[in-house]
């Protein structure tokens, strides 16, 4: 009997260490991917004003922390923010970290492993 209760204890103590193990798991999991939704969510709304800029402009400079379409300037901080300064107005998206490349009449933002081609429609032909 008493060895029945130790087997059944010890089941138990494995059951519960193991069970904690997955319940962490499981939190950082949920935490890690809101995480990663809300920097998706920040780079949609970046890339959709960095679209807007980038589609009727004229002139487009390129470096890699920076992108200069005509009066406006796009360009990551040392934190890995995401700034556009037009004039006196000044916009910030922090973490997202990215990096700038001219390719013909594409601009490419990228991020990690991630990127994003934008076109200018005046250099394709477009109205003026």
């Amino acid at each position: 009997m008493l060895v029945n209760m130790l087997i059944t204890i010890g089941l138990l103590a494995a059951f519960s260490v193991v069970a904690v193990r997955v319940f962490r798991l499981s939190m950082q999991t949920v935490e890690r991917s809101a995480r990663e939704q809300e920097i998706l969510i920040r780079e949609g709304q970046a890339m959709g004003v960095m679209r807007e800029d980038v589609w009727g402009a004229a002139k487009v400079e390129a470096e890699a922390k920076r992108l200069r379409i005509a009066d406006v300037e796009w360009r990551t901080e040392g934190n890995g923010d995401l700034l556009r300064v037009a004039g006196d107005e000044v916009r910030r998206w922090t973490g997202l970290g990215m990096t700038f490349e001219r390719e013909g009449s594409w601009v490419v933002a990228r991020r990690g492993e991630h990127e994003v081609a934008l076109l200018r429609q005046r250099a394709a032909g477009g109205a003026k």
